[in-house]
């Protein structure tokens, strides 16, 4: 199922949970966990140097993202 169709990926609020089925969340979870895996890899790839915000926000981020759409 391509991201952009399912809604355990979007970003709107109120979360669409009368749109989310069980066909949603394998796919999804795999998606986000992928989508984060990548985003950490180019932050510990990066030649920048390490700050506060292109480090610890930036992995702040990633983690409210994952907990936002894995999370009660």
């Amino acid at each position: 199922m391509p991201s952009g169709k399912n809604p355990l990926l979007s970003d709107a609020l109120p979360i669409p949970f009368d749109l989310i089925g069980a066909d949603h969340v394998c796919p999804g979870v795999r998606a986000i966990l992928s989508e984060a895996q990548a985003r950490i890899e180019s932050i510990a790839d990066s030649t920048e140097s390490p700050t506060w915000q292109n480090t610890i926000q930036a992995l702040d981020d990633v983690a409210e993202r994952v907990k936002r759409l894995t999370g009660p």
